[in-house]
């Protein structure tokens, strides 16, 4: 039986040492053996057979895991070197260079094995170190205890593995938008486990038995890097779509897609439209964070496109679209969370493979999935440095104070103490108006009773006879107004001095109630006895011809007015204002102190106008401020292409015309989300749309016009909670409710005056 082995032994591999060692072993334990044959020692080996068996099989094992050792990356290098000195250190340097980075890869790339490992070196080389480390490391185990390894490898959920890794620190780069540093870094930050999935799954690649993964993942996930006050998220969405959009035809679905413009830069909006948004649980702010297709995706394209036959170009994007909408995606944003406190991530998904974009295609009924795999899960804690009084006074704090309040009273604390604000499109969030003491008064309040609180200064409440005021001294020659609805809300606050459901308990509390009253057609029998409403609603009934008299009529028809649809507004006067009208001139203040302003009504730039826009233009305009507001009827009724041939007319003439006024400000549309149009107005509105078109008409307005200011109504309704965000829902033509309108006109009235 030894010899046995020992033939064994020496026929595997042919290894002459190993083998001489093993025939020298059964020779001397034979000769042993006969030796103490006498004595009964051999008697009791072969009663004991089985121990020799078990001790050859270990040499057994052990000659095989060193017959298929790996062959070391220095081994590699010497052998594609020709450098054959066994005085070569084994070891892997701590980091390779490029020329040892490029040996690896030319020894690993015609080995169909190492296919996926090879490419991402190629497309990925700053990670090569990591690549050619992690891949040495599992060759460096015993072949026979491989699928042990592999066992251990895999044990813990793959989302896991991914989120438990120690991820690339944060490294600044140019951000996709050119307008801040990136905080997640370059493209080739993504941990290993995840970039080899997505190069082997985009690709059509096979990859090592080692770092199989699920063959497809099967719910979007998020995971978070924290580096102090920053974030970064990162966003997984699957292969295949797990949202039913209830396309009838199935091959109608693909007339959805991005507009070309953003296929081909690759960025946002791109084929998934993604809400992220950090909450601030101690302040209830909401911070929106803006998400952009992770940067690899460029090289993936590239590399995809190496294996495509020599075909025109329109053909190439014909196919690449057809094959990325398809695939998995990656989304990347970053966030500095200005105030302390404890967040939250909030992750929602509503439209995938490019079918928020309804420019040649149905309305796609609305449809949202909230993403709860989110890793790691629970609460991020950020704290600031603490000023010494504020040190001192938490100090001094009773055990049972409320920590939620004393970090809320701290943030509000810290604002009210910025300067004025002399910006109108600067980021903030909505502070509970409850933190501010007795002596502090908010700028204006809106339904949930919170403030507009920028980060970087702070917004004082000015009057409509200071503005008034204002603009006589520093613009008397007037402002030009160009817009649609929402400019209209914005004059008739202007005309009523604020008086313009400015009853905020009664707004507020029809508001809340409003859905369940014009579904509810027996409360509203019983309450159609008008003193009936009267009383309820404490109404006082005022017969007055001037707009600073305003007051509720108690119809229902004025009531939505304030939360929605004003046109038409029962109780309104059109000697005030007159909605209908094309063009027309109101007084801000009045006629002695105030200053003209010219109202020129249009919807945005589209084909509705009659006549067209730009004949409303003036050819010799007079005035210190024009407001330009479009993007709302555009996004519903143009075409992306369309709409930049008109805007590009449009910032052309305002350049031209309007070059000697103080300002010209650009009003951005109303914030859209959470629902498709259902109106028999058919418009193909979504807040992607919205998105796109605002990012245009910002990005066009700032590179022609050098007197620019930006009037940023977006991001008021962008950082709202997802429940506030519901409240106009109902609301087709997208308004604000009258208590928003204020607070932006506030906005507008000290980015004015308060520089003076």
């Amino acid at each position: 039986m030894h010899f046995f082995f020992a033939y064994l032994f020496i026929t595997i591999k042919k290894k002459r040492i190993f083998s001489s060692f093993l025939l020298f072993f059964n020779n001397y334990t034979s000769s042993i053996m006969e030796k103490n044959a006498r004595s009964g020692t051999y008697r009791i080996l072969l009663k004991n057979w089985y121990l020799l068996v078990i001790f050859n099989i270990i040499l057994l094992i052990i000659f095989l895991g060193y017959c298929y050792r790996p062959i070391e990356l220095s081994q590699h290098i010497r052998q594609q070197s020709g450098n054959l000195n066994n005085n070569v250190d084994h070891k892997l340097p701590f980091k390779l260079n490029q020329e040892q980075i490029e040996t690896y890869l030319t020894s690993i790339q015609d080995n169909k094995e190492y296919d996926v490992e090879a490419t991402m070196i190629r497309l990925f080389p700053t990670r090569a170190n990591d690549i050619i480390r992690e891949l040495q490391d599992h060759q460096s185990r015993f072949y026979l205890f491989k699928p042990f390894w592999s066992w251990w490898y895999k044990r813990k959920a793959w989302k896991q593995q991914i989120t438990s890794l120690d991820f690339p620190p944060f490294a600044p780069g140019e951000s996709s938008t050119g307008t801040e540093p990136d905080i997640c870094g370059s493209p080739e930050s993504l941990p290993l486990p995840l970039l080899r999935y997505i190069v082997t799954a985009n690709l059509g690649l096979s990859t090592h038995s080692i770092f199989d993964y699920p063959k497809k993942i099967k719910k979007p996930f998020v995971y978070i890097t924290q580096a102090n006050i920053q974030l970064c998220v990162t966003v997984i969405i699957p292969e295949d779509p797990p949202i039913d959009t209830d396309i009838s035809a199935n091959n109608s679905e693909y007339i959805y897609h991005p507009p070309l413009e953003q296929l081909r830069r690759i960025t946002s909006p791109w084929w998934d439209s993604i809400m992220i948004s950090a909450w601030n649980m101690d302040t209830d702010g909401v911070i929106p964070i803006h998400m952009e297709p992770w940067q690899g995706h460029r090289q993936l394209r590239e590399e995809w496109m190496r294996y495509v036959e020599d075909k025109p170009h329109f053909m190439l994007e014909l196919q690449s679209m057809m094959h990325e909408r398809k695939t998995m995606h990656i989304y990347q944003g970053g966030v500095t969370l200005m105030d302390p406190g404890r967040y939250k991530l909030d992750a929602r998904l509503d439209y995938q493979e490019g079918k928020w974009n309804l420019e040649k295609g149905p309305i796609v009924p609305y449809k949202v999935q909230q993403i709860t795999d989110i890793y790691p899960p629970g609460i991020f804690n950020v704290q600031k440095q603490l000023e010494q009084q504020d040190r001192h006074q938490q100090d001094s704090n009773n055990d049972n104070e409320n920590v939620d309040d004393s970090t809320l009273q701290r943030v509000v604390k810290e604002h009210m103490s910025l300067p004025l604000c002399t910006r109108m499109d600067l980021p903030g969030r909505w502070l509970p108006s409850s933190a501010l003491s007795s002596t502090e008064e908010p700028t204006a309040l809106a339904l949930a009773e919170k403030f507009w609180a920028p980060y970087s200064c702070r917004l004082r409440r000015i009057s409509y006879s200071d503005f008034g005021a204002c603009l006589e001294n520093e613009y008397p020659a007037g402002i030009d107004t160009f817009g649609d609805s929402n400019t209209r809300r914005m004059i008739k606050k202007i005309v009523t001095h604020g008086r313009w459901c400015d009853d905020w308990n009664f707004v507020s509390r029809a508001y809340r109630h409003y859905f369940a009253k014009i579904n509810n057609t027996q409360y509203q029998r019983q309450h159609q006895q008008k003193g009936k409403r009267e009383e309820e609603t404490n109404i006082h009934h005022q017969n007055t011809t001037s707009p600073l008299n305003w007051d509720y009529t108690g119809e229902e028809g004025q009531l939505r007015a304030c939360y929605c649809e004003d046109f038409g507004e029962p109780g309104w006067d059109h000697e005030w204002f007159d909605a209908t009208r094309r063009k027309q001139s109101i007084w801000v203040g009045n006629r002695t102190t105030g200053v003209p302003l010219r109202s020129h009504k249009w919807d945005g730039l589209t084909y509705l106008n009659n006549p067209p826009w730009d004949q409303e233009m003036d050819h010799h305009p007079s005035g210190d401020i024009a407001i330009f507001s479009i993007g709302n009827w555009d996004a519903a009724f143009l075409t992306l292409e369309h709409f930049q041939r008109e805007l590009d007319k449009l910032v052309e003439l305002v350049a031209d015309r309007y070059q000697h006024y103080k300002y010209v400000i650009y009003r951005t549309p109303q914030y859209y989300c959470c629902r498709s149009d259902r109106s028999n107005r058919y418009r193909h509105i979504s807040g992607q749309r919205v998105q796109l078109f605002n990012q245009v008409a910002k990005r066009k307005f700032k590179a022609k016009v050098k007197n620019l200011m930006i009037w940023d109504t977006y991001s008021m309704g962008e950082s709202r909670t997802w429940r506030e965000k519901q409240l106009s829902n109902s609301c087709f033509s997208n308004h604000v409710s009258a208590d928003v309108v204020e607070v932006e006109n506030q906005i507008l009235m000290n980015g004015l005056c308060n520089s003076y």
